[in-house]
């Protein structure tokens, strides 16, 4: 088992002050003690940013829309305005694409693929298994009898 401790620091008028800890742990799979210690590190750098109530949102990828958000709001005033009816006409194309919402929440994982299949979404790739509590939290099942990761699409 790799076990890793973060800690957060806040920088405050100039202060560093420490936040506060949390330890983030993962079991060694097949003897694969790199992605474990990734694992651990990314389990705890999670609970320490829920430490600032956007750990979960951040590693949702929730936040991803707010980012783009706020750099459209650094450009000058004037392309606002012009991108506003830009969005106007955007959002009768934005209901096809909320169609195909189960691709839109599909987690982005390191040399893990998916395919739509008869009503359910297929992960491939080479060394799932190592993958597999990522694979859990986005609602994949293993399905002992075809032997792959599934999740039903919505």
């Amino acid at each position: 088992q790799a076990v890793a401790e973060v800690r957060l620091f806040v920088k405050i008028d100039g202060d560093w002050l420490c936040k506060g800890s949390h330890k983030g742990q993962m079991q060694i799979i097949k003897g694969n003690v790199g992605d474990a210690q990734k694992g651990a590190i990314t389990d705890a750098i999670q609970k320490c940013m829920s430490l600032l109530s956007i750990g979960s949102d951040a590693y949702k990828g929730l936040l991803k829309n707010v980012y783009l958000q706020g750099s459209q709001r650094t450009q000058p005033p004037a392309p606002q305005p012009k991108t506003k009816p830009a969005s106007r006409t955007n959002q009768p194309a934005e209901p096809p694409a909320n169609q195909s919402d189960p691709s839109a929440t599909l987690p982005k994982i390191a040399g893990v693929s998916f395919e739509h299949r008869q009503g359910v979404i297929v992960a491939i790739g080479d060394h799932l298994f190592d993958k597999k509590e990522l694979l859990k939290a986005a609602g994949f099942q293993w399905d002992k009898t075809g032997k792959a990761w599934l999740k039903k699409a919505a």
